[in-house]
């Protein structure tokens, strides 16, 4: 499908081999368990959300570095349609993570930043000068160089994107002041204001104190999402299916919402497009292998829409 968006996307991100393990239940401190099944497929947040983007109908550029081993990843990419000349490659292994999938579709994931961390400030500049005031750079937290992208992008006068995962301790030590729009799951809001089992509303309220020049995209699983914005909250409930894998679910959700605000659609449209795309996903197995087209995405709406009529 080609991209008709105005608004273009670097996805400065990662790029993961993922080491799939499906089990009954997740391993605990000291047990041995045996897998149903093991495979290996492509993923990491930031080539996951540049697929995401890419069939969802954005014009994104990926901006990021593979290992040795990671050739396939490039190709992945550019089979979706991501433009891949920002990829750089170096003699080392390539980053890679160890998922457990359970009975429930739930994950626990580890994850080696190999070539992810091996970014350079003139790799990141040589994209940001590709860009235009206005378009959109987003960023998440598994590769280096992070406080740097942030502060240049700002410089560039783009749009910036952050997806704070996975979240830790060296995110606080980054100037986040650049962010124009936070897209975090509860548990990542949670760290960033240091607060727990509140209400999504006090989350907020809390994020925009401490980051009054940013908006919000809060994601609560199966309560669906909200968003946050100069005082005023949208929400966004679920689509209801039987979830057998959510590994690359805020991924998908994260993509097809940029996506949608690329191409010019309003914040309430973009938030359904996104929750329809995120059920498809959970509803299949694999990260990037689960994404959905476009195509795929209006129909599950188009479709919904109609059962929902025939119920009334």
């Amino acid at each position: 499908m080609k991209a008709v968006g105005l608004v273009q996307i670097l996805n400065i991100g990662s790029l993961n081999l993922d080491n799939v393990y499906r089990v009954s239940s997740f391993a605990k401190p000291g047990e041995t368990v045996s897998a149903k099944n093991f495979s290996i497929s492509f993923g990491g947040k930031g080539l996951n959300q540049s697929v995401a983007l890419a069939k969802a109908g954005a014009k994104v550029k990926h901006l990021g570095v593979i290992g040795y081993d990671g050739n396939d990843l490039k190709v992945a990419l550019e089979e979706a349609q991501v433009d891949v000349s920002l990829i750089r490659k170096v003699d080392i292994a390539n980053g890679n993570a160890v998922i457990q999938v359970d009975d429930a579709g739930q994950n626990c994931i580890i994850v080696n930043a190999g070539s992810n961390d091996c970014l350079t400030e003139e790799q990141i500049d040589a994209g940001l000068r590709q860009m235009q005031v206005g378009d959109m750079v987003l960023l998440q937290n598994e590769t280096n160089k992070l406080a740097y992208a942030l502060e240049r992008a700002k410089q560039y006068g783009l749009k910036v994107v952050l997806n704070p995962s996975p979240i830790n301790e060296a995110l606080l030590a980054v100037d986040l002041q650049t962010v124009d729009l936070f897209v975090l799951n509860e548990i990542e809001a949670e760290f960033l204001t240091s607060m727990s089992n509140v209400k999504p509303e006090i989350l907020l309220n809390s994020l925009h104190e401490k980051y009054p020049q940013s908006d919000f995209l809060l994601t609560l699983g199966e309560r669906g999402s909200v968003y946050f914005s100069n005082g005023k909250i949208l929400e966004q409930h679920p689509y209801e299916v039987k979830a057998v894998d959510t590994t690359a679910a805020g991924d998908t959700f994260t993509g097809y919402f940029l996506a949608s605000i690329a191409n010019e659609k309003d914040v309430k449209t973009a938030m359904n497009i996104a929750s329809a795309a995120a059920a498809i996903a959970v509803s299949k197995h694999g990260a990037q292998s689960s994404i959905p087209t476009l195509n795929k995405v209006e129909k599950f709406i188009s479709e919904f829409e109609n059962d929902k009529l025939l119920d009334d």
